[in-house]
């Protein structure tokens, strides 16, 4: 199903998980997305240049995040994935973070961005900076989309991000909540 417009993506919500409109709050818009990702391509692209650089996307929430990315990218790129989780199918994290799908591309003496679509707590970037780390590459950066900065309990370095955020509960733009909503264009607060 193609989605128009907000009204039309309010409407699949309510339908898919009995939300009411009421509950659902547009964060960022589909519209704001697109610039910041290209603001974002553009300060990875002179960090990056001209060599390039490994980028993994983590799965699955940060898969159209990725892809949008690097599109606006102007640098050499090769493309990997990693799958870790400490969500599961509930809407707060359980703390403990457990390894999916590591990467399958030899990284040693590379630049590495990892590409996230939330940080809150730290754990889970944490955990793949220090697993990362054991391939030996030149360096490992984090860019994230969403940060809920006061939510921060590690000291990770975050190179890149788009916006800060509540500490709400997101879906969309490839976020979701039991494998439902990532299809959303914009990302919107889940207020229960």
């Amino acid at each position: 199903m193609v989605y128009e417009g907000v009204a039309l993506c309010r409407t699949s919500l309510m339908n898919n998980l009995d939300v009411n409109v009421s509950q659902l709050k547009l964060l960022v818009s589909k519209e704001e997305i697109k610039e910041k990702v290209e603001e974002l391509g553009g300060k990875i692209t002179e960090t990056y240049a001209p060599k390039g650089c490994v980028i993994i996307c983590v799965l699955k929430g940060s898969f159209v995040f990725t892809a949008d990315l690097v599109r606006c990218l102007q640098v050499p790129v090769m493309i990997d994935f990693i799958r870790v989780q400490s969500y599961g199918n509930q809407m707060a994290s359980s703390g403990e973070v457990a390894l999916i799908k590591d990467i399958e591309m030899n990284i040693s003496c590379k630049d590495v961005l990892i590409v996230d679509d939330i940080i809150e707590t730290g754990y889970t970037q944490a955990f793949m900076l220090k697993h990362l780390a054991q391939f030996n590459p030149t360096s490992i950066k984090i860019c994230t989309l969403l940060w809920k900065k006061g939510l921060l309990k590690t000291d990770i370095p975050i190179h890149f991000y788009g916006f800060e955020v509540s500490p709400s509960f997101v879906v969309g733009y490839g976020i979701d909540y039991a494998e439902r909503f990532r299809e959303l264009p914009g990302i919107y607060a889940v207020e229960v």
